[in-house]
């Protein structure tokens, strides 16, 4: 059977978490500081990227606690993010060597769209937020990661040899366990201790 191996040195796909990843913030936390809830946000936030309760139950949670999002404060903090060191020049060098960068959220949308456009993704996925601040379609928790990377796959046509990803928390795991290369950045103590690959 004469099969074509993927040169698996040359990544053709990026998939990139935002929050503590990309941008420096966790932007639940920062839509939480202008709640009364802020502290139980945090510490919900703190928990489910530990991998200590499923994502689905900390966003929930914290979408509870935040009640009605204010589009001012939105914009306020979507104007206000700050991005890590070295996030731009990474996007920009996989652009260079032609690959497609996508961002792959949990958070929402509205943030996801902004940071996209800020440093050159190819698209993006997050949350998304509808009328009156409620939150519309499949939460886009650990599976939905994995399922957006095997979509992405097959869209592409590339083998999963060829996707390299990062990201911070346990909601990252499985897309980056899933990929050629998986990087934790800043990792949680959960993907420090299942991923090789460690910034």
């Amino acid at each position: 059977i004469n099969m074509t191996i993927p040169n698996i040195r040359f990544k053709k796909l990026l998939l990139a978490d935002m929050d503590s990843t990309i941008i420096k913030e966790e932007t639940f936390d920062e839509l939480s500081k202008k709640s009364k809830n802020h502290k139980k946000i945090v510490e919900i936030t703190r928990l489910g990227m530990e991998g200590k309760i499923s994502f689905k139950d900390s966003f929930n949670k914290r979408v509870k606690l935040l009640g009605k999002l204010n589009n001012e404060i939105i914009e306020d903090i979507k104007f206000n993010l700050s991005f890590n060191s070295g996030a731009e020049k990474l996007i920009n060098t996989m652009n260079n060597q032609g690959a497609f960068c996508y961002l792959v959220s949990s958070g929402l949308r509205v943030f996801t769209n902004y940071v996209c456009k800020k440093i050159n993704f190819f698209s993006h996925f997050g949350n998304k937020i509808v009328e009156n601040s409620y939150f519309d379609g499949e939460i886009i928790d650990e599976e939905q990661k994995l399922n957006i990377l095997n979509s992405l796959c097959k869209k592409h046509s590339l083998s999963p040899l060829e996707v390299i990803s990062v990201g911070d928390g346990a909601n990252d795991l499985k897309m980056l366990s899933g990929s050629g290369i998986g990087v934790s950045f800043n990792g949680k103590a959960i993907l420090r201790k299942k991923l090789k690959f460690q910034i």
